[in-house]
């Protein structure tokens, strides 16, 4: 009769399964695969935040940069926008002819509009509807629209009125506003 075997100290081995062809063994987690994993989240997120800062970038720069003025409509849009909306009387000056004299009577509604907000304490905005142009051969034009002035107090329209207006339009290589008068 044998004697037993004393219990060995170490556990008994385990058959390694079989190894498959083109699988590689897991690899183990080292400082040098968390570097590369950590590098990888890191570009991903300055693509992600150049991409977005390209996004507003374009955003901003066609803000600041209203399509050319290559039509009267155009040109009778971005003046109005830029007189009525944005309230620059400097840039809309840029829109249109040397000779502002002849539009008086629209940069006296910007005047008066800001009376009304100063005086009641009201809002005021002015849209415009269709722009109807007609040209005049190849370097003169006009365009007609209704401006809406509508006052607002605490968010409500108290007030609105609706006028006809003309604007004389010259070509010197792009549309410049020379003339604007009610209907």
């Amino acid at each position: 009769m044998q004697t037993p075997l004393p219990p060995s100290p170490h556990p008994p081995r385990q058959p390694r399964p079989p190894r498959q062809r083109g699988v590689a063994p897991p690899a183990a987690a080292t400082p040098w695969n968390r570097q590369r994993v950590l590098l990888g989240v890191l570009a991903g997120a300055v693509i992600l935040m150049l991409v977005g800062g390209l996004g507003v970038a374009v955003t901003l720069w066609d803000r600041a940069n209203p399509p050319a003025a290559s039509v009267p409509d155009a040109a009778v849009d971005n003046y109005l926008r830029v007189l009525l909306v944005d309230r620059d009387l400097p840039a809309s000056r840029e829109l249109a002819c040397p000779d502002v004299a002849r539009l008086a009577a629209i940069e006296d509604l910007l005047d008066e509009a800001r009376d009304r907000e100063r005086e009641f304490q009201v809002a005021v905005r002015v849209s415009w509807g269709a722009l109807a142009v007609s040209q005049d051969g190849a370097a003169l034009a006009s365009v007609e629209t209704d401006l809406t002035v509508a006052g607002l107090a605490e968010g409500q329209v108290r007030s609105s009125s609706v006028e006809s207006w003309r604007f004389g339009l010259i070509w010197d290589g792009q549309w410049r506003v020379c003339g604007a008068n009610p209907v």
